[in-house]
């Protein structure tokens, strides 16, 4: 058995032994700060100059954007949960990676429990229904045909085309 000692002359050994450019290799890669985003909003990530690719372990948790010219990294949450994000240089080897945990906003909001089935609404300061993961199926598609429909009608009214009838009044 090795002593305290003994196993740390044999790891100088190796290192020693290693060629200098797996040395540079191991020690280029940055470990960035965990990046702590909220669902439905964003934050920003420095990384190094040299990034070129990244790649997300799981793009259905949050979305990951290189602003290349900022050296900087958009990272919106998604989906509740962990992943992480590996930025590689232009040679394919990896210069940073970090972690990325998105959670829920819980601030201003009202979750309204009926036995298994739960509805989330936005207070501030009055209560509107919000679309939220989790909540009762029923309740998120009905708000998706409103939003969609409001949406639409948005675009519709900013092309000049009318979105619905105006009524003038003859008093």
């Amino acid at each position: 058995m090795l002593s305290t000692f003994n196993r740390s002359r044999a790891v100088l050994l190796a290192l020693a032994i290693l060629p200098a450019s797996w040395i540079a290799t191991a020690c280029a890669d940055t470990l960035l700060p965990v990046a702590r985003v909220k669902i439905d909003q964003a934050t920003l990530v420095k990384v190094p100059t040299n990034v070129h690719t990244l790649v997300v372990g799981n793009p259905s948790i949050a979305d990951v954007t290189l602003l290349k010219k900022l050296n900087t990294l958009v990272v919106t949450g998604k989906s509740y949960g962990e992943t992480n994000v590996i930025a590689l240089d232009d040679q394919g080897n990896q210069v940073a990676t970090t972690e990325i945990q998105v959670s829920e906003a819980l601030h201003n909001k009202l979750l309204l429990q009926n036995g298994m089935d739960r509805m989330t609404f936005y207070c501030n300061p009055r209560c509107q229904p919000t679309v939220t993961i989790g909540d009762q199926p029923t309740f998120n598609t009905n708000l998706d045909t409103q939003i969609t429909q409001h949406n639409n009608d948005s675009l519709q009214s900013g092309t000049g085309s009318a979105s619905g009838s105006v009524q003038q009044s003859s008093h």
